[in-house]
């Protein structure tokens, strides 16, 4: 402040300003000025600073493909006419990058876009620029966006639809200890999960483990297959002899001492009166468990304290026939007792924690939807078996504590949805079509429901006649009025990439390139979000799928 005061004294003693001193202003000028602009609109200018990444790395991968292409007289391995993503990863690449035809290639995600269409209790959110449901659509639990009418100018395919959510939407938890990619917010990571019970069954007894871990799951007193679900499908349990015994084994309940433990399940009980053990690990009077006992659910289990064995149990009330996420976390596996070692999440947020010491069981089976026998309980021990009475889905044991955000994050993905129907039409109306689902009817949708990907949703249209014109509507849900679906983008006639990735890093790193550059927003290593074929004319193309703003950014030559 003193120099510009003493620049402006100068201005009167000379009459004029110096060069530096005319430099210092205009630098002055140009920080407030980039300041103003950011605190206008923050996220498009963060957008574009990404967008300006892109084009740079896109240009890199190029130029050190065609320096490679120079020096060797050959292309690297694996570029051909198939648009491959980038990255090490062999699943889960197929995602909707780019567009062939120009004219039919559509992407709505910036406001007017968006702006251009219909909203049904929902609205535009231009500071996140997302679209969301309205306060008024949030307690009526869904409304509907209807896109504008997109003109190709002339008749033509209509093949793919892809949507950008801000976190996975109805999607269960990823097999094979999987980590997602692509999602702005939510992405699951499967690390140290042993079970996966996606409870999905419609015949037989046997319960798939999809976690790979090899712990399955066997029904027995005839458990109902194929209840409604929260998720899909789920287990009903009859409250008198059903249940689901997973085998003891040193991924699940060794005897301990336990360094960290996380199980998450959905369920929706049809009576709490009285008790009702949703699971239990142990044997004996020593274990974990979850249950529900006069109208409380309850978690906890059995530790050393201080001065010898307790348990240690928190608990929060729920109704019947309402669907609930619990969770049970359970802390390290020091002697010393801890404050928070045991806590307690329904629906997402913490309902108590307990502290306690080192964790042991019994080693012994798994039950889900019965107790093991002579067990413990908040309220002393029992050797009565008491079963659960109602609906259960998307059962997981995991062998780390989850963070409380990952907790949050699996509640939203049940209660959160986004489904989309389509029509091709004959006229700048649509007169006479109806939106239709993949069967070509009016009740089936495109949804994240079945899908197994570990990215951001992308379907090849089914039943779509070819026409000039083109809508798809939106329509979202959510099973609380504090929370809703969240959608930045749709691109319609975007081409596919392959399912698998192609790894460029042995033939580029490091002679060429540092490294494989990634997406600033959804890249890594595994999987870039930067895409690579090769056009007619032996031409390279390469492309940022994750370009915002409706920039489609791609490096050709």
């Amino acid at each position: 402040m003193s120099h510009f005061c003493r620049t402006i004294s100068s201005v009167k003693k000379k009459g004029g300003f110096t060069l530096i001193e005319l430099l210092i202003i205009l630098g002055i000028v140009a920080a407030l000025f980039i300041v103003i602009l950011i605190a206008v609109d923050p996220a498009r200018r963060f957008a574009e600073a990404r967008n300006a990444t892109r084009q740079q790395d896109t240009r890199s991968i190029e130029e050190a493909v065609l320096l490679y292409s120079t020096d060797n007289k050959v292309l690297p391995t694996g570029i051909d006419v198939t648009l491959r993503m980038l990255g090490t990863a062999t699943s889960s690449c197929g995602i909707i990058c780019g567009g062939g035809d120009s004219a039919s290639f559509f992407i709505d995600d910036t406001s007017a876009e968006f702006s251009a269409g219909t909203f049904s209790n929902t609205q535009y959110d231009s500071g996140n620029n997302w679209v969301e449901l309205t306060p008024a659509g949030q307690i009526a639990g869904s409304g509907t966006y209807s896109s504008s009418i997109k003109d190709a100018l002339s008749i033509v395919p209509w093949n793919t639809l892809s949507w950008l959510p801000q976190a996975p939407y109805g999607k269960e938890l990823p097999n094979l200890l999987g980590a997602e990619v692509g999602y702005p917010q939510g992405n699951a990571s499967m690390t140290n999960n042993v079970v996966l019970l996606h409870l999905n069954e419609l015949s037989g007894v046997a319960i798939a483990d999809s976690s790979g871990e090899g712990n399955p799951g066997t029904a027995a007193g005839g458990v109902g297959l194929g209840a409604s679900g929260k998720l899909r499908t789920a287990l009903n349990f009859d409250g008198i002899n059903d249940r689901v015994v997973i085998a003891n084994s040193t991924d699940i309940n060794s005897a301990g001492p336990y360094t960290n433990r996380t199980i998450a399940l959905w369920f929706n009980a049809d009576t709490t009166t009285g008790r009702h053990v949703l699971y239990e690990e142990g044997a004996g009077v020593r274990g974990f468990n979850i249950y529900i006992d006069s109208g409380n659910v309850y978690v906890g289990g059995w530790n050393t304290a201080e001065y010898g064995w307790a348990g240690t149990w928190l608990s929060t009330t729920i109704a019947t026939s309402t669907w609930y996420n619990v969770a049970l976390r359970l802390k390290d596996g020091t002697a010393a007792v801890v404050a928070d070692k045991f806590k307690g999440f329904l629906n997402g947020v913490e309902f108590g924690s307990g502290s306690g010491g080192q964790l042991y069981t019994h080693p012994g089976d798994v039950n889900i939807g019965r107790s093991n026998g002579a067990s413990i309980y908040h309220n002393g021990a029992s050797s009565a078996a008491f079963y659960y009475d109602g609906r259960m889905d998307e059962f997981s044991m995991w062998n780390r504590g989850l963070a409380p955000t990952e907790i949050l994050d699996v509640y939203k993905r049940g209660v959160l949805r986004l489904k989309y129907q389509v029509r091709s039409c004959d006229d700048l109306a649509c007169v006479g079509e109806s939106f239709i689902g993949p069967d070509g009817g009016g009740s089936t949708f495109y949804t994240e429901a079945s899908s197994t990907s570990l990215t951001i949703p992308a379907f090849p249209l089914t039943n779509v006649i070819n026409n000039r014109y083109f809508q798809y509507q939106a329509t979202l849900e959510t099973d609380t009025s504090s929370l809703t679906p969240e959608l930045t983008s749709v691109t319609i006639n975007g081409e596919l990439t392959s399912p698998s990735c192609l790894d460029l890093s042995p033939a580029l790193v490091p002679d060429y390139l540092a490294s494989i550059p990634q997406d600033p927003l959804t890249g890594n290593s595994q999987r870039t979000f930067y895409a690579i074929k090769q056009t007619s004319g032996e031409r390279i193309y390469v492309n940022a799928c994750s370009s915002e703003l409706g920039q489609e950014i791609i490096s050709q030559r």
